[in-house]
């Protein structure tokens, strides 16, 4: 129930500068997600991180294939 996907538009500032400018890479992306899953119960973890892990696999192929380090939290 605390579990969310978050996206974020990536426009402005960060879409108008070229790739080779800054070390930020995807910039031809329009937008950037992130899946948390949250339960206070430790019980659920398995059951969360699976749930997580697969909403991430059905998504990836129609992502530009990588990732923004500053939405990871466990690179596992």
């Amino acid at each position: 129930m605390l579990s969310e996907i978050h996206v974020y538009p990536i426009s402005g500032a960060a879409s108008s500068v070229g790739s080779e400018e800054t070390p930020w890479a995807y910039r031809e992306a329009s937008y950037a997600g992130a899946i948390v899953g949250v339960n206070p119960d430790p019980v659920n973890t398995e059951n969360i991180t699976k749930c997580c892990k697969g909403y991430w696999s059905a998504l990836h192929p129609h992502s530009s294939g990588g990732v923004d380090s500053n939405f990871m939290t466990d690179p596992g």
